[in-house]
């Protein structure tokens, strides 16, 4: 009769783990997407729109900063997978023209040895495949080149970011424009880009916010870039700002921290917005996480929305759960086992 109860007992928990495994690791992606904006179908689109998927702070773990060990192992394991998963889960989603990532690709590659940034490199590929048709342009951040608090920025790791992940401060897909400027270190290479052509769409890349700055070198950039567009990251968090491009001061700070908002923006205002890209990685202390999507059409006219991604912390935690519910149905049962055997080996012992 134990025996008995015992295998329905494991049959429950095989049912329980495989439910809960299925819903956190695939069903919950499908069911995000119900809480997105509907963007136009890119079968739909002119073939003038161009189409740019955003990734900012992924920060894949490093190995300083996490547990050493098994804890460590697994962490960065689960981390690394999450990315992968919403990351392949979006691009085959939207299928964009450009996929851009906007710094703090590593978490520890301002301070890796040579070693360790080649590790790093090996994962982020591997983590974020893109196709060999969709254009890909990347910027760095402070947590991959310095350049906040004591960790200052130096020229052998731009130079090692650079020769990894590119080093052009000029890029064009169609009529869309990339121009990549580091508020970290304010180099001037920025001078050296080409006047902005006719009908064309000129977007500045910057890791750190620009316009909260309100530095004189942003006013310098702005000035000599006429820029329609400023895409940024580092907070973690969805934001838009809108200024006024001659006093630089902020008018509009919206959020997009509610799931399903889609933001319409005549960017050949008066007016200059800058985007914000919340991070892609449950490991940067913010509830949310997800991707930026942006469709531009050649007449100025912008669609951006939110990707939001399934929150890994509660799955987590219901993984805790289901450990709790294994040990709370078999150590009944398992300490029913044990007393049987120790009440035998007495018996035993007596005779």
């Amino acid at each position: 009769m134990l025996v008995h109860f015992g295998k329905l007992r494991l049959r429950l928990v095989f049912a329980v783990t495989f439910v809960v495994i299925v819903y956190n690791e695939w069903v919950s992606y499908t069911v995000s997407k119900f809480d997105w904006a509907s963007l136009p179908l890119r079968a739909s689109l002119s073939d003038d729109a161009v189409r740019l998927l955003f990734v900012a702070d992924p920060q894949i773990q490093g190995y300083r900063y996490e547990p050493t060990g098994l804890a460590g192992y697994v962490m960065r394991w689960d981390s690394d997978r999450y990315l992968k998963n919403s990351f392949s889960f979006a691009l085959s989603h939207e299928k964009p023209d450009v996929v851009v990532f906007l710094g703090d690709l590593m978490d520890e590659g301002s301070i890796a040895s040579n070693d360790h940034f080649a590790d790093y490199k090996s994962r982020f590929l591997s983590i974020f495949h893109v196709p060999d048709d969709v254009k890909v342009v990347s910027i760095p951040g402070d947590n991959d080149i310095g350049g906040e608090g004591a960790d200052v920025v130096t020229d052998e790791k731009t130079q090692r970011f650079d020769d990894t992940f590119g080093k052009e401060t000029y890029v064009q897909f169609k009529f869309v424009e990339f121009v990549k400027i580091n508020l970290l270190t304010q180099s001037d290479s920025y001078k050296n880009i080409p006047k902005k052509q006719d009908g064309h769409f000129r977007i500045i890349l910057t890791h750190v916010p620009l316009l909260p700055a309100r530095q004189s070198f942003v006013q310098k950039v702005v000035n000599t870039l006429n820029p329609d567009l400023i895409i940024s990251a580092h907070d973690h968090l969805a934001r838009l700002l809108e200024s006024d491009r001659q006093s630089f001061k902020p008018k509009i700070m919206d959020s997009m921290e509610q799931k399903g908002r889609l933001w319409n923006i005549d960017c050949k205002s008066q007016n200059l917005y800058e985007i914000m890209v919340p991070t892609c990685s449950y490991r940067m202390g913010v509830p949310k996480s997800g991707y930026g999507v942006a469709i531009i059409r050649p007449n100025g006219k912008l669609e951006y929305t939110v990707l939001w991604m399934p929150e890994r912390f509660p799955q987590l935690f219901v993984y805790f759960g289901v450990l709790l519910f294994v040990l709370f149905l078999f150590l009944p049962f398992f300490c029913c086992h044990c007393c049987s055997c120790f009440a035998s080996f007495r018996h035993k012992e007596r005779y």
